[in-house]
């Protein structure tokens, strides 16, 4: 299974597990067959973006929030589920914090020269003549 799909899967699983509600029960709520979360899950069936989005409704958490969990932009922790179970975004706190033009000049620059000394340290010495 390709590693992307299986990060979404995992979410999907841990998510569903921490709801403390059933698949067949999910199932329902978004009208799938039986089975249809076990097949998903095992990476059996891909299921289109608007299935998604109904099942993270189902999950009570919002699509941003779900991708997040996916790059691990925010842990999924049992804080996070609590709030996410009653209604609640996550906490600006798990949000990785914005980075001023300048800091990112600053990076980019530090960056460049870093590259560049490593190519220079690697590069044959010119042939003598």
């Amino acid at each position: 299974m390709d590693e992307e799909i299986r990060r979404y899967i995992d979410v999907l699983q841990e998510l569903i597990s921490r709801s403390g509600t059933s698949k067949r029960e999910i199932e329902r709520s978004v009208g799938w067959a039986k089975s249809s979360l076990t097949k998903l899950l095992k990476g059996q069936w891909e299921i289109k973006l608007r299935q998604l989005l109904e099942l993270l409704q189902v999950l009570r958490v919002e699509p941003l929030v779900f991708y997040r969990l996916v790059y691990k932009e925010i842990p999924l922790s049992d804080r996070l589920m609590e709030g996410l179970s009653q209604g609640h975004a996550p906490d600006p706190i798990l949000l990785p914090p914005a980075m001023s033009e300048e800091e990112l000049d600053r990076r980019i620059e530090e960056s460049v020269h870093k590259a560049i000394r490593a190519s220079e340290k690697d590069s044959p010495a010119p042939p003598k003549k």
